[in-house]
């Protein structure tokens, strides 16, 4: 009996041992990755470069949850190949909903620009000298006369601490996809919300400066 134990306790020990060497062998993916057939993420590449020159406005900047319609309500790449309908790309995703991701791009966005003292969403920064709302009308790509564009909009409204409307503007952008497949989709909608991002980054700057200025001469 003893000599039974041993033989099935050395052999469930071989197997444990082997089942680690595997994993490290492969870097725990299967724990961490899953397997192959895992769909591509994609995610959104924040404006990156710092206005030159510029003093940095000691303010804090509160990016409020963007709202959208629910067929942007998900972590699905959007397509649209007529007007007022909606599907979805089948094999990849964004790596958050496109809202979440959206947020994101916007905080990452004026932190790179170096010119709010602190930016944040209102988990990591609760109250804050202004906040910017945003409704996000297109993220997606669009067929139009046989040709896809990445097509994004969103009106903002920037207010200050109670509440009070300060400036609102619709930004509007669309970035022809070079081909038909969706890595390029994805980076045309990168290059887009790129363009956009950086105007949204400088109009809410320069309302901001402007209001810090005129309370600082009363």
């Amino acid at each position: 009996m003893k000599r039974s134990a041993s033989r099935l306790y050395m052999k469930s020990l071989v197997v444990a041992l082997g089942a680690v060497s595997a994993l490290a062998m492969t870097g725990c993916q299967s724990l961490i990755l899953g397997n192959s057939e895992t769909p591509p993420r994609y995610t959104l590449s924040p404006v990156s470069s710092a206005i030159p020159g510029q003093n940095q406005l000691q303010t804090r900047l509160v990016i409020a949850d963007p709202v959208a319609e629910a067929a942007f309500e998900t972590s699905k790449i959007a397509r649209s190949p007529e007007p007022l309908r909606y599907e979805y790309f089948a094999d990849a995703e964004w790596s958050d909903r496109a809202p979440n991701l959206f947020r994101i791009f916007l905080v990452r966005s004026f932190e790179n620009s170096g010119r709010i003292e602190a930016v944040g969403d209102r988990v990591t920064l609760p109250i804050g000298d202004f906040i910017l709302d945003t409704d996000i009308r297109s993220f997606h790509v669009e067929m139009h006369n046989g040709q896809s564009i990445a097509r994004i909009a969103y009106f903002a409204r920037l207010s200050d601490r109670r509440n009070n409307s300060i400036a609102s503007r619709l930004f509007t952008v669309d970035e022809p996809v070079n081909g038909s497949n969706l890595p390029l989709s994805v980076e045309a909608l990168n290059i887009a919300i790129n363009r956009v991002g950086g105007d949204t980054v400088n109009w809410a700057v320069a309302e901001i400066e402007q209001r810090l200025s005129e309370n600082t001469d009363s």
